[in-house]
């Protein structure tokens, strides 16, 4: 038999960034553990910009809901602050503007899409 080809909006891995995901319940023991993995590759790296090239960053912190994202976003611009990292390239620029926008932009009330 045929292997499945890619789903349509898939990546090469078959990631679908469309698809839906369940976030994990905010200050939850997995939201916290799952918050304090995304931290890990600032503190190893201390270069935000080591971060803004790994694939499955940005997925993961879709599992987060809006105040999980809004912390590793904070420890991600205290990161690019504190050790001076300059971003050279537009699309790095791009991705840590997407990655800090938690910062930028407040929670949907509720009954309001997620931002």
């Amino acid at each position: 038999p045929l292997a499945p080809g890619p789903r349509p909006g898939a990546d090469d891995d078959g990631y679908d960034a469309s698809a839906p995901v369940q976030p994990l319940a905010s200050g939850s023991d997995e939201a916290q553990t799952l918050e304090r993995l995304l931290e890990i590759p600032l503190e190893v790296y201390g270069d935000v910009r080591t971060v803004l090239q790994l694939r499955a960053y940005p997925r993961v912190m879709r599992y987060l809901q809006f105040d999980g994202r809004r912390r590793v976003a904070l420890a991600q611009a205290q990161c690019a602050v504190s050790n001076d990292c300059a971003l050279r390239a537009p699309e790095q620029v791009s991705t840590l503007l997407a990655f800090l926008e938690p910062l930028v932009r407040g929670a949907a009330a509720p009954g309001e899409a997620p931002p």
